[in-house]
């Protein structure tokens, strides 16, 4: 068994955004798994809720009113290294186009037969 220490990356994105979001995150080159690169996984699209605060300036709704939108749930894992968990923050946040982007980095492990 080679298990390997990742840090497994959930972003949350319009599904029209998908396509320059995974372009953004593929051209890293941090998304490997084993013998593959541009790894990462695409949820059917979901409905998401929210009601931005006083100071926010969101690119979908209005202040103090709750909104709803198709979102797609995107999960992939990268090598449990800091500069690379830098720059696919960095592209997330090129790519994204939420002010707030809905990001989650837990430290895991992957099974893969690279070590």
């Amino acid at each position: 068994m080679n298990l390997r220490p990742v840090y497994r990356i959930v972003v949350f994105v319009p599904q029209e955004s998908v396509p320059a979001l995974q372009s953004a995150l593929c051209s890293t080159g941090t998304l490997r798994y084993g013998k593959y690169s541009d790894v990462l996984w695409l949820s059917s699209a979901g409905k998401e809720s929210f009601t931005p605060l006083a100071g926010s300036a969101p690119s979908s709704g209005n202040q103090g009113e709750m909104s709803t939108l198709a979102s797609v749930q995107v999960v992939f894992s990268i090598a449990r290294d800091d500069e690379a968990l830098r720059s696919v923050i960095a592209a997330i946040q090129s790519a994204h186009p939420w002010e707030e982007p809905v990001v989650y980095v837990d430290e895991t492990f992957a099974l893969s037969s690279q070590a």
